[in-house]
């Protein structure tokens, strides 16, 4: 309950009072919430807000060629959120050849967002996975992306697992870890 109210308040008091071109900033205020309402059954709810505050403000305030560091890191986060609340998904061979294909971010821009909440290689691992059990019916498409959620898993992992001395990142290795565990236990069948 705590966490919803912080949502709210962030949302609701913060957000809309920030510089509707400052973006980034927005974007970074939001991160965490939007894992937080993933949690709690609101996926579509988060990607409208992600929407709103972050990829129509940055559509209405900048150039089409126009970018900001973590901008690469928009298309998977919305998928993600996508997959995670309908039932129905719209052009999924174009998102499993997407997902196949995507190489992820570079390190630096991955690390620095596990730091504030959850890294790409982890959204990508849980892509993959949900997607594999949209594609059951071709096992050999079904394994491919078992596969490549593994990879992202790992490499997830890599960074956020705290031990031996280093810190990691607790809450994205937390978010990490079921998908981790489910992709290990398709990969293993």
């Amino acid at each position: 309950e705590r966490a919803r109210e912080v949502c709210e308040f962030v949302l609701n008091d913060l957000v809309p009072k920030m510089d509707p071109k400052n973006v980034h900033n927005a974007y970074v205020m939001i991160y965490p919430l939007l894992w937080v309402m993933k949690s709690q059954g609101m996926s579509l709810k988060a990607r409208d807000i992600m929407t709103k505050f972050v990829v129509d403000a940055f559509n209405e305030h900048f150039d089409e060629g126009a970018t900001t560091a973590t901008k690469s890191t928009w298309k998977p986060v919305l998928i993600l959120l996508e997959l995670s609340g309908c039932e129905i998904v719209e052009d999924l061979d174009n998102l499993v050849k997407w997902a196949l294909d995507e190489e992820g971010v570079n390190d630096f821009l991955n690390g620095a967002m596990g730091g504030i909440s959850r890294d790409v290689e982890s959204i990508l691992a849980e892509i993959c996975l949900l997607l594999s059990k949209l594609v059951a019916n071709d096992l050999s498409l079904q394994s491919q992306l078992v596969s490549c959620g593994l990879k992202h898993a790992q490499k997830s992992e890599k960074v956020s697992r705290p031990d031996e001395g280093k810190t990691g990142y607790p809450n994205c290795y937390n978010m990490l870890k079921p998908v981790l565990n489910e992709l290990q236990t398709l990969n293993d069948r």
